[in-house]
């Protein structure tokens, strides 16, 4: 899991850099494939660490300490 979230994380400022160039250049290809690039790969990125944190979780006892927490 360490792995998928040092990719989240590592990802993140070039997503919001290229986001920027984006915005800076609209008509740029380059600019907008690597900009959906970054998003495919931030993207999975999220989603692996996502189901690796719902292999982990316990969903029984999750909901059980959410109503708790709710109370």
């Amino acid at each position: 899991m360490n792995t998928g979230v040092m990719q989240v994380e590592s990802l993140t400022p070039q997503l919001v850099s290229a986001g920027r160039i984006r915005m800076n250049y609209p008509e740029s290809k380059a600019a907008d494939e690597h900009f959906q690039n970054l998003v495919a790969q931030y993207s999975d990125s999220v989603q692996h660490v996502r189901a690796l944190c719902d292999e982990a979780t316990d969903s029984a006892d999750f909901i059980k300490m959410s109503g708790l927490c709710a109370l």
